[in-house]
């Protein structure tokens, strides 16, 4: 799922804009980073280190990540990743979907709601729910690529704000794996950055929690 292009691995699929502006240093960081995000919540393959290792230099909390991975056998992180994101026992620990984490079991409204906004901006979910963590963080990246405000706004208020928070410090505080509780950290940062206001938030876009 890493090495995959981010609309396919989260299951956006986005539309062709040949008129599309080049985004500014720091917006393309934080796309980056969003995009990021959307692929750690993947299930870990063969080729996944790799590819972690690669971004290594841009973001800088992978290093240590990635150096406790490689002394980890690779069936041990895939049990983490299923621990907590899965089939966790007795519970799943953060099942990455709005749904879930507001007690609506894997088929509640926000699902409905999500793909209705996905379609107003000419997106649709595929693969993967359209209230699947992932998919929304590619939609966020997408919408600050676009600098369409209102919309992250709305992304952000009706559909993250409620419950990523708490997902984020209960994956932080759960991780046994360094890469996982990094990526706790990170969404904690995220969410303390308001939303909307990280694609233009020098603090969230150009520092690194170590």
């Amino acid at each position: 799922m890493y090495t995959r292009i981010p609309g396919e691995a989260t299951g956006v699929t986005t539309p062709v804009d040949n008129n599309e502006r080049t985004p500014v240093p720091d917006t393309r960081r934080c796309v980056a980073r969003l995009r990021l995000y959307a692929v750690l919540l993947g299930v870990p393959e063969s080729d996944s280190l790799q590819a972690l290792d690669e971004q290594r230099s841009e973001h800088q909390w992978l290093v240590a990540c990635c150096e406790e991975l490689h002394d980890t056998p690779f069936e041990r992180w895939q049990a983490e990743h299923t621990r907590l994101f899965v089939t966790g026992f007795p519970n799943t620990v953060c099942p990455p979907f709005e749904s879930a984490m507001r007690g609506q079991g894997m088929s509640g409204s926000a699902m409905e709601e999500l793909e209705g906004f996905y379609r107003g901006l000419g997106l649709s979910a595929r693969g993967m729910p359209p209230d699947y963590l992932g998919t929304m963080l590619e939609c966020w990246a997408y919408l600050t690529e676009r600098s369409d405000e209102d919309a992250a706004a709305t992304l952000w208020e009706r559909h993250l704000a409620s419950w990523l928070p708490g997902f984020a410090g209960t994956l932080r505080r759960s991780a046994e794996l360094m890469l996982y509780r990094r990526f706790g950290e990170q969404l904690e940062r995220l969410c303390a950055a308001h939303g909307p206001d990280c694609a233009t938030d020098p603090a969230w876009s150009t520092s690194d929690a170590q």
